[in-house]
Formats: C-alpha cells, structure tokens, sequence
C-alpha cells in the first residue's frame, strides 16, 4: 500500500507518543494516561475515535498582551484585565496534551485556516 504525501504546510507537524505500553494516538484507549486521561472517556462516549491536536503556539507575553487588549469587551462572566498575568504564567506552563497526532501553528504568524483543515482530514485519513 502507498502512503499519501502531505501537502506543503507552512507549520510544523509531527507525531506524539504516549508513553510505553499506551495507546499512541490514532484510536487512544481508556487505559491511556497522562493530562488527556479525563478526554478519552469523553471522546469515546461520543464516538469519536481518530483526534488530531492543534496547538497554537504563541509567547506568554503575546497572550497576555491579547487578553489585556480585549478584557474590556469580554462579558461580566470573564476574568478582567487583572487576569493577564496569571494567563501568561499558565501560558508559559502550557503545551500540547500528547497522545495524539499534532499540528503547531506559530499564533504569531498569519496561516492559511483552509489548509490547516486539510492537513488535519489528512492526518485523520479522511479524504
């Protein structure tokens, strides 16, 4: 059987492993773990077998900054603009779940939404 070749992205793709012994990705089991654990429950209720993960990759600072900039249109349900910094610090904890095929996109870039939605049915080998 031939493999498909990837369309040309303008970002970066590659695959995560769970650890040894787990489920890698394309069809995650119950029996996974790791932050994604409480997921895989959810997306088995729902029949969702094949995940593709997309992160957007961008600089704590660029987070905060964006967040800040846009607190006062926010809703009273949202945190205020005091809510910046701590956004930042999780932003800086903050990376992909794993266990699952990956896209990063660089959030500081402009990126082409119809292409990323292709390489994403590609990678869940639809057509």
């Amino acid at each position: 059987m031939r493999r498909r070749i990837a369309p040309p992205t303008p970002w970066r793709r590659r695959r995560t492993a769970a650890p040894r012994g787990r489920a890698t990705g394309w069809r995650a089991s119950a029996k996974s773990a790791g932050a994604w654990r409480p997921l895989v429950g959810h997306l088995r209720r729902a029949s969702i077998e094949r995940v593709v993960e997309i992160w957007l990759r961008a600089q704590p600072e660029v987070v905060g900054a964006r967040y800040a900039e846009r607190a006062g249109r926010r809703g009273d349900a949202h945190p205020g603009f005091e809510y910046a910094p701590e956004l930042e610090e999780l932003a800086r904890r903050a990376k992909p779940l794993g266990g699952f095929p990956l896209i990063e996109v660089d959030a500081a870039s402009a990126y082409d939404a119809d292409a990323l939605a292709v390489e994403a049915r590609w990678l869940l080998g639809a057509s």
